[in-house]
């Protein structure tokens, strides 16, 4: 992941990785997430703009949702949410808000990405697996 300094918390990139193909955020004090900003990038943007070498360019049909599991202290699963990043075609590209708060008070949050299919194939994604989530200390 790459990390930059923002205003009151950090910009991080976040793409498909660790478990079970999933990226996790862990928060030192269990608490309700609640409008967390998140946004395309460049990158994304410009794939399902122009298409590349890997997808088509995105359609009426297209979507790119981010896909949020929450843990409690427990290690219980206590439920998903979903923020579109792109949907009908329309990718968004400012700053907008992703409630967490169905999750409950959480002490990780595991996420991943999801397509529509003319954005995924036979090895899964095809579209860049990433989004920019801010507001996150980030500790390495």
């Amino acid at each position: 992941s790459t990390v930059r300094q923002k205003h009151r918390g950090h910009s991080v990139l976040i793409g498909q990785l660790e478990r079970k193909g999933r990226h996790i955020c862990h928060f030192l004090y269990r608490r309700r997430r609640k409008n967390d900003p998140v946004t395309n990038i460049n990158y994304v943007l410009n794939s399902l703009t122009y298409g590349d070498g890997f997808n088509m360019p995105a359609s009426e049909t297209t979507y790119v949702k981010i896909m949020a599991y929450g843990f409690d202290a427990e290690d219980n699963n206590t439920g998903v949410a979903e923020f579109y990043l792109c949907k009908d075609g329309k990718c968004i590209t400012t700053w907008e808000k992703f409630d967490l708060s169905s999750l409950g008070a959480v002490v990780r949050i595991e996420f991943n990405l999801g397509a529509s299919e003319d954005q995924s194939g036979s090895y899964g994604l095809n579209c860049p697996a990433y989004f920019a989530y801010d507001d996150v200390a980030v500790r390495f």
